[in-house]
């Protein structure tokens, strides 16, 4: 079972590093790997120029596409320290995903000098912020699957932070390690539960080893146990979307749709002022923000 479970580490660790279009990707070893790129046609390099407009004004979700979009040269002519320099604004305003890359961008010298302590800063800073992806960042560098459970503590803890905030390959990854009793004392109820929770987003195949767990306890000997796994529900709604993928250009649309209606990032309105009134779906960027006088505070003493 212990190559199984390295296998789904090493896997998670590939899913949980997406391509750059996802905020909570790390950056790849090397930057000079040549890449498809999404940003091909004269709609998307105009949107562009405007999330650089809204970036400007302070938006933290703009930043982030146009940091990106200096990163890896797609959309934007290829600039690694200007990349950070979004990043590091857009971390200014709040955002928990720019101080992910920065921390990264930071521990490999890319576009600032190389500075691993100043790195592991920012990533614990990330962690006390329940920045998910950090959390699972930290628990899979250390975590140990050879020996005892007792040595797991740390990293426990962590994945266990990192479910409170729905990561998913925390989840995953916890799930599995509880089902085969591999760094952590074996718990098969537990991780059902966790797969339980992937289940409705078809999560790797979390759907099929919930089922296989209950179905194999429910038809158990021992009536207390076969009765725990009974009760837990199976009528599982799998969340399935069909149809043709959205393409990039219409991504990139829908988020500078929703940014012009938030007047704060328009130059309408103070970039120091706050909006009340909107919901988390409303906002441009604002879920998951952090208070802007908790980031200076970091900076000012790191």
């Amino acid at each position: 079972m212990k190559k199984r479970l390295k296998l789904t580490l090493l896997a998670l660790v590939c899913h949980s590093i997406p391509s750059l279009a996802s905020a909570s990707a790390p950056i790849p070893a090397s930057l000079s790997t040549p890449t498809i790129k999404e940003c091909t046609s004269d709609r998307c390099l105009t949107q562009f120029k405007r999330l650089k407009k809204f970036a400007r004004y302070g938006n933290p979700e703009a930043g982030l596409f146009v940091a990106r979009a200096y990163l890896t040269g797609d959309g934007l002519d290829q600039d690694v320290e200007r990349s950070y320099r979004y990043f590091l604004k857009a971390m200014k305003k709040g955002s928990r995903e720019a101080m992910f890359y920065l921390q990264d961008m930071t521990r490999q010298g890319i576009g600032t000098e190389q500075d691993i302590e100043r790195a592991d800063e920012l990533l614990q800073f990330a962690i006390d912020k329940k920045y998910g992806p950090a959390m699972y960042l930290k628990a899979v560098t250390t975590l140990n699957l050879d020996g005892s459970a007792n040595n797991n503590q740390d990293e426990i803890t962590l994945l266990e932070r990192a479910v409170e905030q729905n990561h998913k390959p925390s989840t995953y990854l916890l799930a599995n390690m509880l089902e085969y009793g591999e760094g952590i004392e074996q718990d098969e109820y537990r991780a059902a539960q966790l797969y339980r929770k992937l289940a409705p987003n078809n999560y790797e195949d979390s759907y099929q080893r919930f089922h296989q767990l209950k179905n194999n306890h429910v038809a158990s000997t021992n009536q207390v146990k076969a009765a725990k796994f009974a009760a837990l529900p199976g009528d599982i709604e799998v969340i399935e979307v069909v149809g043709r993928k959205l393409s990039y250009d219409a991504k990139l649309d829908s988020v500078v749709l929703r940014i012009k209606k938030n007047p704060l990032f328009q130059g309408t309105a103070s970039a120091d002022s706050h909006i009340r009134g909107k919901t988390c779906k409303e906002s441009s960027g604002a879920c998951g923000i952090i208070p802007m006088e908790e980031v200076k505070e970091f900076l000012k003493i790191h």
